[in-house]
């Protein structure tokens, strides 16, 4: 008759499968890191994963190696390891790092379960300090990650967070077990089914954790080329695909609302003229020019994009007609107003002709919307530029 599970399955069986998952990631990301080394994220997750994998083997051989290798320096190791890995996602976020956080606690745990025989001494003890002090940075981890999500969304971190959120409570409950139960709970020799499920729970969340991190990179990385897609490479506005997208998406959020949005179509007037005359060079630093100074007008929600050449469009949510009118006139009387340098003795300046038109809170369509506000655009074109011409 074979023996139970209980007697099959322990604590070192679950270390040795952990450490395998973890240097399995910590060589993976270590490679696609010598690779991105734009993203310090990899390479501080592949040393994390390879610490605690070194801290996770020094644990599996308790009893095998002296007990200031298999405690002292392997939970040092672990809360190093731990705290590069939150270290590298606040250098994904951009957040402040401060490297004595890294290997100060870790020195500190690392000689207080060596040296200190009241901590030396204590197993239970030991379990809670770890478990505990661990639980705090994880804790803290999941802090920054709820505070990253707000600032840039990405629905990879919240694979993360929950990896994060389970690994902190796991460790709670863990120390809180040590204290209860006593040595029995987390002994090497053995150990009851609730430790089972901790041990597979601990592999699977370690997964979790570093799929969840390798897909954060990717979604930015998308989110970015994304974003390259639909920039005008000269000005750095939208181009025209950007625009159209997001600008359809915003009409379409109007037209929920009942709200009405505004098309603002915008042509430098005579821009040809200034090629011909000056030079490409100079044309390009008026389009500069002149998104400088729209940007500066612009409320926050308002979309602009360069349509193409010297066109430019603009859409200004929860905007009715008059107020729209309003707008354009101050666009097109601070553009006129500027001027360009040309030389030590000369500059240029030019002007803007506007074509305005408002879509209904019952229409949806940005495409409509943008022909209309240009044929009033052209409109104002016959009529001898640098005016604004409602639709």
């Amino acid at each position: 008759m074979n023996p139970p599970l209980d007697q099959h399955f322990d604590v070192r069986t679950a270390l040795v499968i952990w450490l395998l998952v973890q240097f399995s990631f910590g060589v993976l990301e270590l490679i696609m890191a010598s690779t991105r080394r734009d993203t310090p994220l990899l390479l501080m997750t592949s040393l994390s994963a390879l610490i605690t994998g070194v801290s996770t083997l020094l644990l599996a051989l308790r009893g095998l190696i002296p007990d200031a290798l298999s405690i002292g320096v392997a939970n040092g190791l672990y809360w190093l390891g731990l705290s590069m890995l939150w270290t590298g996602m606040r250098l994904f976020s951009r957040r402040p790092v401060h490297l004595w956080l890294i290997w100060l606690p870790a020195l500190a745990i690392a000689l207080a379960f060596t040296f200190v025989p009241a901590i030396a001494g204590d197993f239970r003890i030991r379990v809670q300090i770890s478990c505990y002090s661990l639980a705090l940075i994880t804790g803290v981890t999941a802090l920054d990650l709820i505070g990253d999500q707000r600032r840039e969304p990405l629905v990879a971190r919240h694979i993360v967070l929950l990896a994060v959120l389970v690994s902190t409570f796991a460790l709670l409950g863990q120390g809180v077990l040590a204290s209860v139960v006593g040595p029995s709970a987390t002994s090497l020799r053995g150990v009851p089914r609730v430790q089972q499920a901790s041990a597979i729970l601990l592999v699977v969340v370690t997964m979790l954790w570093h799929i969840g991190l390798l897909l954060m990179i990717s979604e930015r990385l998308q989110n970015r080329l994304l974003l390259l897609a639909e920039r005008d490479g000269l000005t750095g506005v939208l181009n025209r695909a950007g625009f159209e997208r997001l600008g359809q998406r915003q009409v379409e959020r109007c037209h929920r609302s009942g709200s009405a949005s505004t098309v603002l179509m915008m042509d430098l007037d005579y821009f040809k003229q200034v090629n011909d005359r000056y030079g490409h060079d100079i044309g390009d630093q008026m389009l500069r020019l002149f998104v400088q100074t729209v940007r500066g007008l612009l409320r926050p929600g308002d979309l602009f994009g360069r349509y193409g050449g010297e066109e430019f469009c603009v859409l200004l949510p929860a905007t009715v007609a008059a107020d729209a009118v309003v707008i354009g006139e101050r666009l097109r009387e601070c553009f006129e107003r500027v001027s360009l340098p040309v030389d030590q003795e000369r500059s240029l300046s030019t002007t803007v002709t506007i074509g305005v038109y408002t879509v209904p809170g019952h229409d949806r369509s940005l495409a409509s919307a943008m022909k209309i506000a240009d044929a009033a655009l052209y409109v104002g074109k016959r009529r001898g530029r640098n005016c604004v011409v409602l639709a």
